[in-house]
């Protein structure tokens, strides 16, 4: 995505979209969101305070920011889902990708695009059993303005927490994961085994504990089944 042809934008900039044909995962997986029924931004920040080797940690502010500000609105049942997804009651609310720029071993700027189902109510045959959105589980429309105010205040909040505490926010991200502690399938190299989510490391690898101790994956090296 290019947010500027001719310079730098101030940092916490929003960039609004009314209209996401094809949202893009991790993965290559995508995502269909109904024009202006939901909310598809992305947010323009300059973590240079960052090492480049604990980047993800970013991703963690980001997960745990969108998903506290879901449950200011929702009270409880969101959780975050490794990498990046945002769900409730087992299926997904929405999700995070973050497109960084990076010059040798500085940081030179993050976008962050932030996509949420908020008032679609009916979904495409392939996402109905695994989407939910803020309408369904509220019974009622929400303004997709307020929802983002209340993100944009959320993130601002772990962004600072982000460049005092990375400890803290490792352990806040942690208790908010899904499938934390408990048995969960996984496929790695079309063979599937049972796990159990041990965390997540500062450089984004999923630590399973396995038959054979515990292992470590990175975002291409297992797929999440249930």
């Amino acid at each position: 995505m290019m947010v500027s042809n001719s310079g730098p934008v101030p940092e916490g900039t929003v960039i609004m979209a009314d209209h996401q044909y094809a949202g893009r995962g991790q993965q290559g997986n995508t995502w269909h969101s109904e024009p202006g029924l939901n909310l598809t931004c992305s947010i323009v920040l300059y973590p240079e305070f960052l090492d480049v080797s604990n980047q993800y940690l970013l991703n963690m502010a980001v997960c745990v920011a969108v998903r506290d500000a879901a449950n200011s609105v929702l009270e409880e049942g969101v959780v975050i889902k490794w990498p990046n997804d945002i769900y409730h009651s087992d299926k997904k609310l929405g999700g995070i990708l973050i497109e960084n720029a990076i010059s040798g071993k500085k940081y030179k700027s993050a976008i962050i695009g932030i996509g949420l189902n908020v008032n679609q109510e009916y979904f495409s045959e392939d996402q109905v059993k695994a989407a939910i959105s803020f309408r369904e589980i509220l019974g009622r429309e929400l303004k997709v303005d307020d929802l983002l105010k209340i993100i944009c205040h959320h993130l601002e909040v772990q962004y600072m927490r982000l460049r005092d505490s990375a400890d803290e926010l490792t352990d806040d991200y942690h208790n908010g994961l899904y499938r934390l502690g408990t048995p969960a399938l996984f496929e790695e190299s079309g063979r599937i085994f049972e796990a159990t989510i041990k965390g997540v490391s500062k450089s984004g690898r999923l630590m399973l504990q396995t038959t054979k101790g515990v292992k470590e994956y990175g975002l291409k090296e297992v797929v999440f089944l249930t």
